[in-house]
């Protein structure tokens, strides 16, 4: 059999070869659109852009709060006994963070974290290990400033991500196309 005609035949007689519309009408600005293919994948590579910068603003601002609890954990470390009898002394949770505030120069966000930490975490073997978190922090801050201020940079992670999101959701080709000559 002549595997053109063969394949001419299943074009024309099966679903193989299907025509079907597509309304692409989109809403830009409220305002109803016939999208082309290129307009629908910049609108997709816009949002994935913005929601990527988005992720990158949340994780500065969360590593920014952060920063400021440990810089706060470790000015009290520095002298805990001093800390621990200003608690004690203290009528009240207010007094005493205004008393911490008032000795240990921190704000009071800060003093309102120490506060509510167990004394366990005031160890001085903690205290080294908070050194170190808050400059994992200050680091991981500045890379991602780095990011933020760096379109290249952001596009070239949005492409990462992606080939990361592919790896997950991809699996193997599950047909087998031969070319028959």
């Amino acid at each position: 059999a002549n595997p053109y005609l063969v394949l001419e035949d299943l074009f024309k007689f099966t679903s193989l070869e299907t025509n079907f519309s597509v309304n692409m009408t989109t809403l830009d600005e409220g305002r109803p659109v016939v999208s082309t293919m290129f307009d629908l994948i910049d609108t997709f590579i816009d949002q994935r852009k913005e929601a990527f910068i988005n992720k990158l603003e949340y994780k500065l601002e969360n590593n920014s709060r952060k920063l400021e609890q440990r810089s706060g954990v470790a000015s009290v470390l520095s002298d805990l006994d001093k800390t621990i009898n200003i608690i004690r002394k203290s009528e009240s949770s207010e007094e005493a963070r205004d008393n911490i505030m008032k000795n240990f120069g921190i704000n009071e966000a800060q003093a309102d974290y120490i506060l509510k930490l167990s004394l366990s975490v005031l160890t001085k073997a903690d205290k080294d290990k908070i050194l170190l978190e808050i400059e994992a922090l200050r680091k991981e801050t500045e890379d991602l400033e780095n990011l933020l201020n760096d379109e290249d940079a952001i596009d070239s992670a949005i492409i990462e991500e992606l080939k990361d999101t592919k790896k997950v959701i991809s699996d193997d080709r599950r047909t087998f196309i031969d070319n028959v000559t």
